[in-house]
Formats: C-alpha cells, sequence, structure tokens
C-alpha cells in the first residue's frame, strides 16, 4: 500500500507540473500577443468634432416675472432648425428655430401664477427644457398704496441698565 500512495503522489505532482507549465506558456503567449498588437497597431488620433449640444437661452420672459399683459411673447436662442414647444398650464404652443437659432412664440397668461415649459428638440433628437413661471396680474400696481410695514425687532436687545458714572 505505500507503494500505491507513493505513486499516486508522484503521479499528482506530475500532473500539477504539467498543468502549471500549460498555464505558463498560454499566459505568456497572450503576452507576445498582445505586444505585438499594441506595436503594430497605430492608435487614432483624436479628431476634433463640433460639438453642438442642445441648449435653450430664453430671453424672455424672466423667472418670476410680474406681468400686467395676458399675451406674452417667449422668445430665446437654441440650435438652427430645432423644433420649439412651450407649455402654459394646459396650452401647447409650437414654433421651429430659424438658420441661426432665434425663436419667438406668443402665448395667452391666465390670470395668477402661470408655468412655462420651453422644450427643444433638435434635428438629431437631443431635447432640452427650462421652465419658468410667470404671475399674470390685471391689478394696476403703479396705483396701489404703499402700506409701511411693521418694524421689525432688533436682532440684539438693548440694555437698560445704565453704565456708573466716575466721580
Amino acid at each position: 500500500m505505500k507503494k500505491e500512495v507513493g505513486i499516486a503522489i508522484i503521479f499528482g505532482v506530475f500532473v500539477g507540473l504539467v498543468l502549471t507549465f500549460g498555464v505558463y506558456v498560454a499566459n505568456t503567449a497572450l503576452q507576445k500577443k498582445s505586444q505585438k498588437e499594441t506595436t503594430t497597431t497605430a492608435t487614432p488620433s483624436p479628431s476634433v468634432q463640433e460639438t453642438t449640444s442642445s441648449t435653450i437661452v430664453l430671453f424672455n420672459p424672466d423667472d418670476g416675472a410680474l406681468v400686467e399683459k395676458e399675451l406674452l411673447l417667449v422668445s430665446g436662442l437654441t440650435s438652427a432648425n430645432a423644433t420649439v414647444v412651450v407649455f402654459v398650464n394646459n396650452d401647447e404652443y409650437v414654433t421651429t428655430a430659424d438658420q441661426k437659432g432665434n425663436f419667438t412664440v406668443e402665448v395667452k397668461l391666465t390670470g395668477g401664477s402661470n408655468v412655462i415649459t420651453t422644450i427643444v428638440t433638435e434635428l438629431s433628437g437631443k431635447q432640452n427644457e427650462d421652465t419658468r413661471v410667470v404671475v399674470f396680474s390685471t391689478a394696476n400696481l403703479d396705483d396701489a398704496p404703499l402700506t409701511s410695514l411693521p418694524p421689525t425687532p432688533s436682532a440684539s436687545p438693548k440694555s437698560s441698565v445704565k453704565p456708573k458714572e466716575s466721580p
């Protein structure tokens, strides 16, 4: 039985050495192949491409603006020939930017707060969005009486203790 155990150990060591040698040879071959590919393959130089991102620059209206007219011009700048959709509350207005990217669309406001969402869709399919809130009021703010605000408490209370006078 000692003989059989000895043969099994020698056979196991031999198989382990053969497997280790095979892994070593395969690894060396892969490293040589990858080195050969990196030396013979020219890396492409990065090309300079003009990237145009889908952007919106709104000139009118300002966010949080208070307006006194029901009709409002929404105007801005975006990519050339892009489709511009303006949503005001539940109404939808569609226009197309000109060759320079300028657009203008007239929208109708409702009394009170109006959420104006402008969505630009380029010819490539890229989209960008801008949301602003405009308040439409029919009240004449120029003739409104000015009301005085109550005084605000100061941050540091005044001391009622008088300093001692020196004799």
